[in-house]
Parts: C-alpha cells; sequence; structure tokens
C-alpha cells in the first residue's frame, strides 16, 4: 500500500520551489510538480481557467448585433486560456485525482486573486477531497513552516472566493455586453472595436477628464508671505488650509508691515525624536529573500560596463551565510548545505585597449611604403 500523501498548489513555479525547500524532506523535480515523501508540490502559472466567450454558449454570438444583447449566461463556463495552460491544468488534475493523494493545500497568493485561481482548477478537476488553506504573506523558510502549523479551512475562505467570483463575471458581463454595444453604435464614427470594461473604462474616464483640465487650466498670479523668526525659524502664513493669497494680492502687503517687528506667540509646539539610532530602533529588522543564494553568486560587468574601472573595484567577494540568516530569522544550518561557488572576478579592459581591428591595422605597412606596393602588384605565375 503507497503512502498518503499531501497535494499542495502554488500560484507560481517560484513559489513551489520555495515551498518545497522549506517542507521536511527530500525533493525531486518533476516538471510539472515536485515529488516528496509526504508532500506533492505543484504550481500554477497565473490564470489556467478563464472564462469562455459568447459563442461557446450560442453560435449566432458570433456575430454582434444589438438584438442579442445583453448576454448574460445561466451559469458561466470555465476553459483553459491557451494550450501551455491546457497542459499544466491537466497535470495538476491528474495529481488531484491520484489515489494516495487524500488532502489538498490551498498554497496560492494570499488574497482574492489567489483565491480564484485555485477555485477554478479545482472545480474543473471534478473531485470532492479536503481543502486546506495556506495563508501567508511572507516567502521565509520560516514564515512558510509557521504557515503549515496553523492551515485554515477551506470552508473559512468562502466569502472570499464569492467575492473574486463576482468580480470575475462582473467584468465579463460588463466588458462582452459594453464593447459590443459601444462597437455596433460607433462603427461609423470610429471604424473599429470599441473597448470598455469594469476597470479600464473608469480609469481612461479619469485621464481624460484629468488631461482636459491641463488644457483649460489658466495660470494666476498669487503670492506667499513668509518670516523669518529668532531663534532661526522660518515660517508661512496660512488661512485655513491655504497659504497662497489669491485676488487682492496687495493683501500680502499688508500682513508684512502688519507683522514685521511684532512678537508673536507659539499657540501649539511638537517635538519628535530625528536621529539614524531612533529610525533603527523603530523599524524592523529586513526579512532577506533567498540572501544566501544572492551571497553565493558575484556580478561580473562585460562589454562597455567595465571599460573604465579598474579590476579590483569589480571584484566582488562572496561570503557564506552568516548574520543574513540570522536576521531573517531562518536556520543557518541548512543554508550552509548551498552548494558555495568560487568568486567570480571581474577583469575590465583598459580604457586605451586597442581593437582586433586596430591591431590588424598596425601590422601592416602604410599604403605608401614599398613593401605594400610590391605586395598588391605582385605579378601571378601560371
Amino acid at each position: 500500500m503507497s503512502r498518503v500523501k499531501i497535494l499542495v498548489v502554488a500560484e507560481k513555479p517560484s513559489v513551489a520551489r520555495d515551498l518545497a525547500d522549506a517542507l521536511p524532506g527530500s525533493f525531486t523535480n518533476e516538471d510539472t510538480h515536485y515529488e516528496g515523501d509526504e508532500y506533492v508540490v505543484t504550481f500554477a502559472v497565473g490564470h489556467l481557467v478563464q472564462l469562455v466567450d459568447p459563442e461557446v454558449y450560442d453560435e449566432k454570438l458570433k456575430k454582434w448585433r444589438m438584438a442579442d444583447l445583453p448576454i448574460v449566461p445561466d451559469e458561466f463556463k470555465l476553459a483553459p486560456r491557451d494550450a501551455k495552460a491546457k497542459k499544466q491544468l491537466k497535470a495538476i488534475h491528474t495529481l488531484m485525482k491520484r489515489d494516495d493523494v487524500d488532502r489538498i493545500i490551498n498554497a496560492c497568493d494570499a488574497g482574492r486573486e489567489g483565491e480564484l485561481i485555485f477555485a477554478y482548477i479545482y472545480e474543473t478537476a471534478g473531485i470532492d477531497k479536503p481543502v486546506q488553506r495556506l495563508w501567508v504573506s511572507s516567502m521565509t523558510k520560516q514564515a512558510i513552516r509557521e504557515g503549515f502549523e496553523r492551515l485554515r479551512p477551506g470552508e473559512e475562505l468562502q466569502p472570499l472566493e464569492a467575492a473574486a467570483r463576482s468580480r470575475s463575471e462582473a467584468d465579463w458581463l460588463i466588458g462582452m455586453n459594453a464593447t459590443r454595444a459601444a462597437t455596433i453604435r460607433g462603427r461609423a464614427w470610429v471604424g473599429g472595436v470599441v473597448s470598455l470594461g469594469r476597470v479600464q473604462t473608469p480609469t481612461l474616464a479619469m485621464m481624460v477628464k484629468r488631461e482636459r483640465e491641463i488644457q483649460a487650466f489658466t495660470p494666476e498670479a498669487y503670492r506667499l508671505v513668509r518670516a523669518q523668526f529668532d531663534p532661526r525659524y522660518e515660517g508661512m502664513w496660512f488661512e485655513g488650509d491655504e497659504t497662497r493669497i489669491f485676488g487682492e494680492l496687495a493683501r500680502a502687503e499688508q500682513i508684512v508691515e502688519k507683522v514685521t517687528g511684532k512678537d508673536g506667540t507659539i499657540e501649539k509646539m511638537e517635538q519628535k525624536e530625528q536621529s539614524d539610532l531612533a529610525a533603527a530602533r523603530r523599524e524592523p529588522p529586513l526579512r532577506l529573500l533567498r540572501a544566501a543564494h544572492a551571497a553565493s553568486r558575484a556580478v561580473a560587468l562585460r562589454g562597455q560596463e567595465g571599460d573604465h574601472l579598474p579590476a579590483h573595484v569589480l571584484a566582488v567577494p562572496v561570503r557564506g551565510p552568516g548574520p543574513a540568516a540570522e536576521t531573517d530569522r531562518r536556520d543557518p544550518a541548512a543554508d550552509r548545505r548551498l552548494r558555495r561557488r568560487r568568486p567570480l572576478r571581474a577583469r575590465a579592459r583598459p580604457a586605451a585597449a586597442a581593437t582586433r581591428r586596430q591591431r590588424r591595422a598596425r601590422r601592416r605597412p602604410p599604403r605608401d611604403h614599398p613593401d605594400r606596393r610590391r605586395a598588391q602588384h605582385r605579378p601571378i605565375l601560371a
């Protein structure tokens, strides 16, 4: 009897690799998934499934006619986005239907779109297996392991899934119906498709409105009143939330005459601590993603980037995992298992170095040299 395993579905391949690195045991790369003793980690590539076009529901909808609007399906149908998505979707469905997989963990991104990606994959698989939700906002090993210790029931995220489906179906309804209606009505003066959408159309409307405001803007003169106080402090006159004086510009002169040489009254004072040390204490430690991987690589400049830099400037020392692992709260012993590479040393070409063509030209005699003339007029022997 084969050992029971848990299927983990990530949103993209890079996340699947991070999950496999954080989970216990060793994994083998099977192209479409990572196979381990306890877990099987697979991945989507963003949205693998999408809502089908209107003509899939009815052949007559291939032709755009106002009489067929609005198009509101009784039940929305799903289909793979393209051939590549279809291949990966089939691989995930095969893993979900395996007899040795007893439950599934939704490890897509923690949000509405991540919930929708998994919901469409699970729905098209046609299975009924328990689902748990991995909800993490950081992809460090420590955060992943803590997330697997407190998995949430899939039913707990049903409201978020419903919101994601509503958003997707609303986009489809508005886009398909509004685009067809606007294209049919504007065919005479546009001459092409008028694309409308739930997000696209109001965003473009905001941009057009702002552009018209800029074009219709008329410059208007205004004045600012600044004052120097003792001890050294520069203040600015304001009234409400406005510091500019429009219209009656002479009013600025009146304010200056009124306050010049007079004593001011401090009505409110706020004191804040401004120091790098205090800021460093307030800021949480950085979460360094793949710090050990980054430390095992060096950057070598090539081509014109290193033409005018000395070689010792471009030599990048490579160090093993040290304080970065502690800052990231990871296990330093696990990071030491990473294969250490020899440091790369970039060699800069001197600025005065000659090109191949220049070196070849130096070896040739000048055009007026006797040897070159003899070489050019050497007779050909039969």
